[in-house]
């Protein structure tokens, strides 16, 4: 569906500005640019989570980068950007990212709720299994049971 002519958005992309992202809605005062970058965003986890991944088929600073932007993207007024997030953390495979997860299991969207679930039963961190357990008291049905799977998956790892 196309912007109705005379509306800002359409305004922009007639002064050639089609790429322009939106205002950001959670920073008070902000004209249509973040005010802070990537590296801003992301520097306090960075700091607190120092460990490195040690393996040898991973680019320590490639993969640092993409890790880091999918922590910072489990923030993202988006919620489909917030599931995608959780699934490409698990599939990274790595541990750092359980604390983030557990945080994003009381997300507004059931959605991301649920495939954080499946994220963390996807890493199989035993941490996980408490807050995994406090989230199914209070969830839906559909995120229930994928709770259910996460922490079966955990124990059957946890046993192997």
């Amino acid at each position: 569906m196309r912007d109705p002519p005379g509306s800002p958005a359409r305004k922009g992309f007639e002064r050639g500005e089609e790429n322009t992202p939106p205002p950001d809605h959670r920073t008070p005062g902000n004209a249509g640019a973040l005010e802070h970058s990537e590296t801003d965003i992301l520097k306090p986890f960075s700091e607190t989570n120092p460990a490195p991944v040690a393996e040898d088929d991973k680019e320590t600073d490639g993969y640092e980068k993409k890790f880091r932007f999918y922590i910072a993207m489990l923030e993202h007024p988006d919620p489909g950007r917030r599931w995608k997030a959780a699934e490409s953390l698990a599939r990274l495979g790595d541990n750092r990212a359980v604390g983030p997860l557990i945080q994003a299991l009381s997300d507004e969207d059931w959605r991301v709720r649920q495939k954080t679930a499946w994220a963390l039963g996807y890493l199989g961190d035993p941490a996980a299994i408490p807050a995994l357990r406090r989230a199914y008291r209070y969830d839906l049905e559909g995120v229930r049971e994928m709770i259910t799977e996460a922490i079966t998956m955990i124990t059957m790892r946890m046993t192997e």
